[in-house]
């Protein structure tokens, strides 16, 4: 039988999903935040060292033109101190001719008040630039410092959920306990079957290893053993009923896979389950102890036959009364287990339903036993069969030979 572990538990079911969707939609947030102020920073300091780059270009050119350097000797090397990529420094010489001097090559001169009032503009956009950088800053931090509050939360629902999680691993380790003692009764159920199909095969055996030499009772042992074959028929389909029971518990237990997000119904399931096992065992029990009292009758039974030396055609009539009696009792075992369901309840009460019928089917088997007993042990091994049969030929034809 199989047996569904908790590892696979663990690995088919599917568990409540944890919230994640909005963490890490923060997290991306956060990161996007992060990236886009380094972005900006970055875009700001290049934007800075740019102007400072291009001031002291115009700074060191204006003083070699200022020390008689002519336009056409300017040259990228004149720059090459103060750094930068060689069409760079070409680029800042060209547009310092085409901007700062005049057609004679020498400085165009601006007013004082020019250079004031250029002063106060890029002073202004200096401010500017600082005020907009550090509002951005700002605004960016406070971000930063809600989506860390929000991942703060998230963690906690994750602590939450994996703490919850784990509350119901261990409800699932209990149910699968719960699950392996069922399935340990279903095996014993199994093998008491097994056992029942034996006992009626070995008695098959028997009967059809032994020839009967009495013309009046070869038929009614022919009918015997037609009989017991039709027992151990039986059995063998209430085996294959039982088979299929296991089969309909396996494919509950998938049902049950499936449906463990609702742990509470789940928890229903199994409590009935387990209440109806119980209810079962006891009632099994009790039936048990009605069917040992009546046992001991019947062996009270054999002893009162014994004594009163009761003919070989009457105790082999009570034999097919009993046979009779066990067919009935076996096709109301099978007419029980071919109506139990697919579920797991219902499945455990057709099994404990099937236990009872096999301790009535054991309870008769017993009264069997005593009845062959009574026919001085036909059901015993081949060679005492056949000595008690030979007893009884004798015994018959002694009264044969009295009565004629």
């Amino acid at each position: 039988m199989n047996k569904l572990s908790l590892d696979d538990i663990k690995a088919n079911r599917s568990t409540d999903t944890i919230p994640t969707d909005s963490v890490q939609r923060s997290l991306a947030s956060s990161t996007d935040a992060q990236q886009k102020i380094e972005q900006e920073q970055k875009r700001d300091s290049v934007n800075k060292n740019q102007k400072v780059g291009e001031f002291l270009y115009i700074k060191k050119l204006t003083a070699l033109v200022a020390s008689g350097v002519s336009p056409d000797q300017l040259k990228p090397k004149h720059l090459e101190e103060l750094g930068g990529h060689f069409n760079r420094r070409k680029q800042i010489i060209e547009e310092f001719v085409d901007k700062y001097l005049d057609e004679d090559g020498k400085i165009i001169q601006v007013g004082s008040e020019w250079n004031e009032a250029i002063g106060e503009i890029m002073t202004l956009i200096t401010s500017l630039q600082t005020k907009v950088i550090t509002a951005s800053r700002t605004a960016a931090h406070s971000r930063v410092d809600s989506l860390k509050s929000r991942l703060v939360e998230a963690n906690e629902l994750i602590a939450n959920y994996k703490s919850s999680d784990l509350a119901q691993n261990e409800r699932i380790q209990d149910l699968e306990s719960m699950l392996c003692t069922k399935e340990e009764l279903v095996a014993n159920l199994t093998e008491d079957l097994q056992i029942k199909s034996e006992d009626l095969e070995s008695v098959e055996n028997d009967l059809k290893g032994n020839k009967v030499e009495l013309a009046g009772e070869k038929k009614v042992t022919e009918m015997l053993s037609k009989q017991i074959q039709s027992q151990a028929e039986d059995i063998d389909v209430l085996q294959a009923k039982v088979e299929k029971l296991q089969d309909e518990k396996e494919g509950a237990l998938v049902e049950l896979n499936e449906e463990r997000n609702s742990g509470a119904l789940v928890t229903q399931k199994l409590e009935a389950l387990e209440k109806s096992s119980v209810e079962q065992g006891d009632k099994y029990r009790v039936d048990m102890q009605g069917k040992q009292s009546e046992i001991e009758s019947l062996h009270q039974k054999v002893s009162d036959l014994n004594d009163s030396q009761l003919s070989l055609n009457e105790k082999l009539s009570q034999a097919n009364m009993s046979i009779t009696s066990l067919t009935e009792q076996l096709a109301g075992a099978k007419g029980s287990l071919e109506s139990s369901e697919g579920k797991v309840e219902v499945l455990q009460a057709s099994i404990a339903d099937a236990h009872v019928k096999l301790g009535v089917s054991e309870a008769e088997l017993g009264r069997l036993r005593g009845v062959e007993e009574e026919m001085q042990n036909l059901r015993a091994s081949n060679a005492r069969l056949a000595l008690q049969l030979e007893q009884a030929s004798a015994a018959l034809d002694v009264k044969k030979s009295s009565s004629s």
